[in-house]
């Protein structure tokens, strides 16, 4: 059987949630980077930090295809994003978060092929986002980025076409969604068309649409309380942007990082920090 890169992860994560019970809420990883939008887990247990084939492994369990999100952990259930291709398809999966068994797998998407990107990456780079009821994940294919929402059985509740997608250098899609209030804030950057965009989760109306440089870049939307209110911060472009997140509009800007970025903005009190080590080619 071929090792993929979820095979790796999920071992890992195995480690991980061994030294967490599986039922405290406050122990739940609902969206990227965390519960805090900060990469920070809550205090608990110290984590597991040594592990092999046989030593602190709870579960290991193949994933078919291949993907980069990282798993969302809701309750009792883990959500992982992957595409398989074989079959074209683009996946949403639920597996036990106790036994690492798969409890359901729904195909958002099939193609008839895939579209070109970097080999280092996959079809399913963007991390699943939860807010207990619903869950948002975003998929490349057929030209266009594509945002789906699905409940916790996995049964799709809505699908919608964020932007058309076209890269010069064409490496991919992975941008992952953040949930502000009773919306889910997406973002698609490509030369092609570029957005911000916020969904109402309960049935995908879109609320607000910020228009971006048309420049492509992978970095995600993130939530931050900093300078005494809640922002959206995106970096790319040259430029560190905060928003809104009720209404998309501008607050503030600041020169840095590259034209094209991947990292997440991360920030707290006063200061939000991001970075991009792309060399300038143009």
């Amino acid at each position: 059987m071929r090792t993929t890169a979820n095979d790796i992860l999920f071992v890992m994560l195995a480690a991980i949630i061994a030294a967490f019970p599986f039922t405290a809420s406050a122990e739940d990883w609902p969206n990227w980077r965390g519960p805090n939008n900060n990469g920070i887990a809550p205090d608990g247990p110290a984590p597991v930090l040594k592990w092999s084939e046989s030593e602190n492994i709870l579960w290991k369990t193949a994933i078919p295809g291949r993907g980069h999100g990282s798993p969302t952990i809701v309750g009792d259930r883990i959500y992982l994003a992957t595409a398989n291709e074989a079959t074209y398809e683009q996946s949403v999966m639920a597996l036990d978060r106790e036994t690492g068994k798969i409890v359901w797998q729904t195909p958002v998407y099939e193609s008839n092929g895939w579209p070109a990107i970097h080999p280092k990456n996959t079809h399913a780079s963007s991390t699943i986002a939860c807010d207990g009821e619903s869950l948002f994940v975003g998929f490349y294919n057929d030209g266009k980025i594509h945002h789906f929402s699905l409940d916790l059985s996995g049964k799709v509740r809505w699908m919608k076409e964020t932007a058309i997608f076209k890269q010069k250098y064409p490496f991919g899609f992975a941008a992952s969604p953040t949930i502000y209030g009773d919306t889910v804030i997406v973002a698609a950057e490509s030369e092609a068309e570029t957005a911000l965009v916020a969904y109402r989760r309960s049935d995908g109306e879109e609320v607000w649409r910020t228009p971006r440089p048309k420049n492509s870049s992978y970095s995600s939307p993130i939530l931050l309380n900093v300078g005494g209110r809640e922002q959206i911060l995106m970096l790319g472009n040259r430029e560190l942007r905060s928003y809104d997140p009720a209404t998309g509009k501008d607050l503030w800007n600041a020169e840095g990082a590259a034209k094209h970025t991947g990292g997440t903005i991360t920030g707290e009190g006063n200061y939000v920090v991001g970075s991009g080590g792309y060399p300038q080619s143009e």
